[in-house]
């Protein structure tokens, strides 16, 4: 660990006073989800006191929106914790709540903008381990750092969570061990079909229905005391409903995309926002191959799901040169897994760009 981040980051924790006003702002995905728990129960347990706000915003959302601004500002918050979300990439909004409180963002993405000052602890994996950043998610950064403070191992479940959800079991194959072992799961090749593995695919099932769902999630994970309680849980009833929908989208695949031995660019138009849910399952059965996946939801909007599990063309940097010129667009991510949005009216620019620099790699 840096030292001096790890001194930071100690000491904001540790000055969260009863009467600070915290806020717990996090990502809607699994990671997202599972890092905000960890770091409001990290304030909990320091203060014996909730934090008083938890907040997320939309799943494609990469900025602080001005309407988060606000209801930061309305609550009076003095301390606010932001997880797995990349907001150095747009940091205008990280600014302005700099005016009233102070900030901790945990996360790992790419580092665009290094947001440390004196009214910012910036971490990420880059910054503090020798770990590829797509390989240590937002809830296992957290949950190290947490545990320099406290006793977190009532929640290695919940880091195993993020772990599994961001599809970064290779690179933590004994942490999965030893939480296997210690709650007698039982280890599956597919750590999908494990209870651990099942309930990061109901958070994202849910996520998939509503971005308001994130808040159930977040509820669910806060007060189960293991993986059967969120197997168990109210996000059950969402489930059906998107699997089928994810079934159908895929069976068609054949049909529908467009595809040769290098990539797979599929367009789909769901009842759901299964974009990288879908993703990840193709980009698992055919790692060797770049996967695009772009979501019609009838908003005006494209929203794009890339993935490319060898790594042999950085996703995120992939998306970035396909956005050049186009207005309103936006993309990032990891080398592996990334995101982006562009105009319906751009998507046969986009296309251009896309193949042309899938022609250059």
């Amino acid at each position: 660990m840096n030292k001096k981040k790890l001194d930071r980051f100690k000491e904001f924790i540790n000055s969260i006073a009863k009467d600070d006003v915290v806020a717990v702002l996090h990502h809607t995905d699994p990671d997202g989800i599972c890092s905000g728990v960890i770091m409001a129960k990290l304030v909990e347990k320091k203060r014996g006191k909730k934090a008083d706000l938890r907040i997320n915003q939309g799943s494609n959302d990469i900025a602080i929106q001005d309407s988060t601004v606000e209801k930061l500002r309305q609550i009076k918050a003095s301390k606010v914790i932001i997880t797995d979300l990349c907001v150095d990439q747009i940091p205008d909004n990280v600014l302005e709540i700099e005016k009233f409180a102070e900030i901790l963002i945990i996360d790992h993405h790419k580092i665009y903008n290094d947001l440390e000052s004196k009214k910012t602890i910036f971490i990420k994996p880059q910054l503090v381990s020798e770990k590829n950043p797509a390989s240590y998610p937002a809830t296992k950064l957290c949950f190290d750092l947490a545990s320099e403070i406290e006793d977190m191992s009532d929640l290695d479940w919940v880091a195993a969570i993020g772990v599994i959800g961001d599809c970064a079991f290779n690179s933590w194959k004994d942490f999965l061990d030893s939480v296997f072992s210690k709650y007698k799961i039982e280890k599956k090749q597919d750590l999908f079909e494990t209870s651990i593995g099942k309930s990061a695919t109901l958070m994202s099932d849910a996520e998939c229905v509503s971005k308001a769902k994130a808040a159930e999630s977040f509820e669910v994970v806060y007060n189960a005391k293991s993986p059967d309680d969120v197997l168990n849980s109210s996000l059950k009833k969402y489930q059906e409903a998107v699997e089928s929908e994810r079934q159908y989208w895929l069976g068609h695949l054949e049909e529908f995309a467009e595809q040769d031995e290098n990539f797979i660019f599929y367009l789909i138009k769901p009842k759901y926002e299964i974009k990288s849910s879908i993703s990840t399952i193709l980009s698992l059965e055919h790692p060797h191959k770049t996967i695009i996946l772009v979501q019609d939801i009838n908003d005006g909007n494209l929203y794009i799901s890339a993935r490319r599990r060898d790594e042999k063309v950085a996703a995120n940097e992939l998306l970035e040169n396909c956005i050049k010129g186009l207005e309103n667009a936006t993309a990032g991510g990891h080398v592996p897994a990334a995101g982006g949005t562009i105009r319906k009216e751009d998507l046969s620019k986009f296309k251009k760009n896309l193949f042309n620099e899938l022609k250059n790699k």
